[in-house]
């Protein structure tokens, strides 16, 4: 009798071994997004569109568009394919719905808003900087398994008491709700914005992206140009500007320098390069588009 109990046993124990292995598996590593549903808002052409997006085992696994002031039939094209192409590439990379553009775009950029609140972030400690009501503050946020841990605004110049809502009860209301998705403080949103937007910058840095190689394009100083972005172990690891018309000499310092110290920072908050910074500009502009292909 004991044999059997203890092979049954046995088979129970190696199949849970086998199911938990696969379900371990099943979840990728440096996942972009943690698993959720999340509700996100973007500006169509005759109001705001609302959309549900939720994430499974990291990828995208549905969107759908739960508010629209968008018009019947020209827009339905959209409403339908836009969610689909996203759900089936994995990315807000996918093509507008011609004769719908804005919708189409108000779509994506609602699904962006919600994924913005899914956000995994890489482990460590970030610096951010953004403009306060008085001066330029400073803060600190951690990063912990892959979410907000904390923040700390360790520089500011705003007033005493007034600012002190603010300067406190925004960090914690972003930690608490793991997004920057947070109320400003009454009596004092400027300094609520400031914290908020020197929390964005530093987030920048902890940024991760979707392996593969994305080009993108913006404006420079004498024409459009154009970068290539390699994106590997969801870091920024190389970047080449394929495509210019900037004046040799005068933008050879942009062109060259500023992939390099956005590759080596990880973050697109670099220093422009005297004498040539509608180039710098330029560059920054295209490797942001290129890594918007990346989220």
């Amino acid at each position: 009798m004991r044999k059997p109990l203890f092979a049954f046993l046995l088979v129970v124990v190696v199949a849970f071994g086998v199911w938990a292995y696969m379900d371990v598996q099943s979840v990728p590593t440096g996942a972009l997004y943690r698993d959720g549903v999340y509700t996100g808002t973007g500006k169509g052409l005759f109001g705001p569109v609302q959309v549900e997006v939720a994430v499974a085992k990291g990828n995208i696994a549905s969107v759908k568009v739960l508010e629209h002031q968008e018009t019947p039939g020209i827009a339905d094209a959209a409403i339908d394919a836009v969610p689909s192409a996203i759900v089936a590439k994995g990315s807000l990379d996918v093509d507008l719905v011609s004769g719908a553009t804005f919708t189409s775009k108000a779509i994506v950029d609602a699904a962006r808003d919600a994924l913005s609140k899914a956000k995994n972030y890489r482990d460590g400690t970030y610096i951010g900087e953004a403009r306060g009501h008085n001066a330029p503050l400073k803060v600190e946020v951690t990063v912990a398994g892959g979410k907000i841990a904390e923040v700390k605004v360790t520089e500011h110049q705003e007033t005493p008491m007034l600012s002190d809502g603010a300067i406190k009860g925004i960090p914690e209301a972003i930690v608490a709700g793991g997004s920057l998705d947070v109320e400003l403080v009454s009596g004092a949103t400027v300094s609520s914005k400031g914290v908020i937007e020197a929390v964005k910058n530093a987030l920048v840095k902890a940024q991760l992206y979707r392996d593969g190689a994305y080009i993108g394009e913006a404006k420079g100083h004498n024409a459009p140009l154009k970068v290539q972005v390699t994106v590997a172990g969801g870091k920024i690891a190389a970047i080449e500007v394929t495509e210019h018309q900037e004046t040799p000499l005068l933008s050879d310092g942009a062109i060259k320098g500023i992939p390099e110290a956005i590759v080596a920072s990880g973050s697109l908050d670099v220093d422009l390069v005297s004498g040539a910074t509608v180039s710098s500009k330029g560059v920054i502009a295209a490797v942001a588009d290129a890594l918007r292909k990346a989220e």
